[in-house]
């Protein structure tokens, strides 16, 4: 099962598939790194069938040894966060749980590098949405996805970059 996974997954880079899906995300490969919270749920399902699975196994499917979390640049951060929740534009438009959800990481991530009005006009929103934000807790899990996906933009060659 786990060579019928691998080669699942290799094929769309052997037959140059990145070119139009550089960050693979039209398969599972993302989540099962923790780069996507959308289909977070899968990474235990293929742990408990194929324990021997590595993130080492994954990520070399990426060409990469190692995935570092990054804080940045903050121009991506939204960019990172829409695609944490598979969100078809590159904003966090909408009143949904996951578009809050990934409102509320953006700001964690961000920290105190821009102020409550650089924030909200970052995310396209009012000042007062920022502050009610910031009175919930940020779910750690969608926190260290963003910060995934910026890391591997960052670690990936910026020829294979698109999406940002």
């Amino acid at each position: 099962m786990q060579n019928a996974l691998t080669r699942d997954l290799r094929q769309v880079i052997h037959h140059r598939i990145t070119h139009v899906d550089p960050y693979l995300e039209g398969t599972n490969l993302p989540d099962l790194l923790g780069l996507r919270v959308t289909g977070r749920y899968t990474r235990d399902r293929v742990a408990r069938v194929l324990p021997r699975l590595t993130r080492s196994d994954l990520l070399e499917l990426f060409g990469l040894s190692q995935l570092k979390p990054a804080d940045g640049p903050l121009e991506r951060i939204v960019a990172a966060a829409a695609a944490t929740i598979c969100a078809v534009s590159e904003t966090l438009d909408g009143r949904k749980a996951r578009m809050t959800s990934a409102r509320r990481a953006v700001i964690e991530v961000i920290g105190q590098r821009l102020n409550g009005p650089q924030i909200a006009k970052l995310l396209g929103v009012n000042r007062s949405t920022v502050s009610r934000l910031r009175r919930i807790p940020a779910s750690q899990t969608h926190v260290q996805a963003i910060r995934l996906q910026l890391g591997l933009w960052q670690a990936l060659p910026v020829g294979r970059a698109s999406r940002p």
